[in-house]
């Protein structure tokens, strides 16, 4: 079973300052062509979302974000996470993640998943993530994979 690929397009918007956060637009469409039969929708679902975080030191940073997830079958879902980064190495990073939706139609989603971030270069970045689902009587676990370029300015 694999699920959808997904492009990711990030937009800085405000540097952090003191207290007050970084803020990010994120856009996220996942291709349906490019998954099993079973994850595969009509039309490609869509993720918006405004991420927050906090530098609390030169190593440790907490993330926070909201936004709307469309499954690419007409649904929407509000979407929120929180988040806790160590940063090991230069090149290294971990993380813990909560994540959850929320549809008026459905039970709330809660998961939490643990990972790490590597950075192979300035541009190029690798990650991997293992995580579960809460509250659930049929737990959901799952491998996350993913790539990072950034284009220059």
């Amino acid at each position: 079973r694999i699920m959808p690929v997904g492009i990711i397009v990030i937009h800085n918007l405000i540097s952090q300052k003191r207290y007050c956060p970084e803020i990010t637009a994120v856009g996220y469409i996942r291709l349906p062509f490019t998954a099993t039969e079973k994850y595969r929708t009509k039309n490609p679902p869509a993720t918006f979302l405004l991420a927050f975080q906090n530098d609390l030191s030169k190593k440790m940073s907490v993330g926070y974000n909201a936004g709307v997830l469309s499954d690419g079958e007409g649904s929407f879902n509000e979407i929120a996470t929180a988040s806790f980064g160590f940063l090991l190495s230069e090149r290294l990073s971990v993380f813990t993640e909560y994540f959850s939706q929320f549809n008026k139609e459905y039970k709330p989603e809660h998961n939490i998943d643990f990972g790490a971030l590597f950075l192979v270069n300035k541009t190029f970045q690798v990650d991997m993530a293992l995580g579960s689902s809460l509250f659930r009587e049929d737990k959901n676990q799952f491998l996350t994979t993913g790539i990072s370029y950034r284009f220059k300015k």
